[in-house]
């Protein structure tokens, strides 16, 4: 018998790594902790049931209804709680535009500021939303990682509007995220239809994926996958992108050696997931982090690898000056990071060094499907968490897989480390990139190295950038 254990109340095991905030998250989406007593009691009854898995959760009927309310609740409880079912013809994402409709001018922005600052309140879990100050920054108001993602599906299941992954990177006070959806909505009615359709079955190429999902035939879905993102508009040159910027900052420091970071191109990467390893950085060195072009909606793909580094290494540029600088690239984003490398040190601008985070290189196209029928299963079980996934993201990691098969890595001169994963993914192997100076294993799976245990991952990086770093190496 396997039992699926909710959150104990009792300190210690993965509950104890748990802070303040993150146990308020599950209490937010419903899941409450279960005293001892309760535990035990229900150890005890399962042992008496025929049944191969059992979930002993304690669950919160009222946070799961109000979930349901927002349009949050992830599927596995739909069945669970009952809620008005809305009405034809309504439009919750409309809402926001047609309270504007009504609103003088010099009134809308602050009416608009209420509305994200309500948001902010609830993902923080503060009883009010005066808590929570318009113009600080979200990592001052405490908007972690996970944070992050549900502040962005809360704002847009609240207007309706289609909203980028990287909403609180690219606008980093509840005040500038006003400000967009006030350009966004703009008063027009016509903005109400042109609301997103946000829902997890919208897109057929990520309904059909799910399908694959579900039935355990994702190793097929991967060509789909491939094949479909052919026919993704796409960019020769950094030049056709109007010089947009793709790198945020995520902590600072006086350190003179920056760290830039580099995300997977699996959907779902994003600058958020370095949030928990800039953390470990914050009062020390500045921290950045990238977003990939191709995954902001209505944006085209690269139309080849160089293409791709060629929009990523001028961004960087922008954000770190001619300081010394390392890069730091995360699962396939390893890829990226090496090739920035290699392309800094052709122009003379030879970067302090790169890590690869667990990242796979692989060379067959069966180690390809292999590789990306792993991650993607993973990605598609944390889909309700992790909120819907476009149509549009999905093709632009095709497009990225499609180039990454056809990539050839040039070799590099600067150090390098590969921190490791020692817990297999689903019981499969990465294929090994033996590309680095320098192996380190910590005992994490892939997805941990930069979840869980983000802080051992950036220890490593930490120790390894003693010996890199000028500073310390004159």
């Amino acid at each position: 018998t396997s039992l699926a254990w909710g959150l104990w109340a009792t300190a210690g095991g993965m509950a104890g790594e748990l802070g303040e905030a993150e146990i308020a998250r599950l209490e937010r989406m419903g899941t409450a902790a279960l005293p001892t007593e309760l535990g035990l009691e229900l150890f005890d009854r399962a042992r008496l049931v025929d049944a191969a898995v059992q979930v002993p959760v304690l669950l919160d009927l009222g946070a799961l209804r109000s979930q349901a309310r927002a349009g949050l609740l992830p599927p596995l409880f739909r069945g669970l709680v009952r809620t008005q079912a809305p009405q034809a013809g309504s439009s919750v994402g409309g809402s926001l535009a047609q309270r504007l409709a009504g609103v003088p001018d010099g009134e809308r922005e602050q009416m608009v500021v209420e509305v994200v600052v309500a948001q902010v309140a609830a993902v923080l879990g503060h009883a009010s939303a005066s808590a929570v100050d318009p113009e600080r920054a979200f990592r001052e108001l405490g908007i972690d990682s996970l944070g992050a993602v549900e502040l962005r599906n809360r704002l847009t299941q609240a207007t309706g509007l289609r909203l980028p992954t990287t909403l609180v990177f690219d606008h980093p006070t509840p005040a500038a995220i006003a400000r967009l959806l006030l350009d966004e909505v703009g008063g027009d009615e016509q903005a109400v239809p042109a609301a997103a359709e946000s829902t997890r079955d919208s897109g057929t190429l990520g309904a059909l994926l799910r399908h694959a999902h579900t039935a355990g035939a994702m190793a097929e879905a991967v060509p789909l996958l491939t094949g479909a993102a052919r026919f993704r508009p796409t960019f020769a040159s950094a030049a056709e992108l109007a010089g947009d910027a793709y790198v945020v900052q995520l902590a600072s420091g006086s350190e003179r050696t920056k760290v830039v970071c580099v995300p997977s191109f699996v959907v779902g990467s994003s600058p958020h997931q370095f949030m928990r390893f800039a953390d470990a950085f914050a009062g020390e060195r500045d921290v950045f982090a990238c977003t990939l072009p191709g995954f902001r909606d209505a944006e085209p793909a690269p139309a080849t690898w160089d293409a791709a580094i060629e929009v990523l290494a001028e961004s960087i540029v922008r954000a770190v000056g001619d300081g010394p600088f390392v890069l730091v690239g995360y699962s396939t984003g390893g890829v990226l990071a090496h090739s920035l490398a290699a392309r800094f040190e052709a122009a003379g601008a030879r970067p302090a060094g790169v890590v690869m985070i667990d990242t796979p290189m692989p060379e067959t196209e069966a180690e390809t499907n292999s590789v990306f029928t792993s991650v993607m299963t993973q990605i598609l079980g944390r889909e309700p968490q992790a909120g819907a996934i476009s149509d549009t993201d999905w093709l632009a990691m095709g497009a990225y897989m499609r180039l990454l098969a056809a990539h050839t890595p040039d070799p590099v001169t600067v150090r390098s480390l590969m921190i490791r994963a020692d817990v297999s993914l689903d019981g499969n192997t990465w294929p090994a990139w033996d590309v680095a100076d320098t192996d380190v294993k910590v005992a994490a799976d892939h997805f941990a190295l930069i979840e869980a245990q983000a802080a051992e991952t950036a220890e490593v990086t930490r120790q390894w950038l003693r010996h890199t770093d000028p500073e310390h190496t004159q």
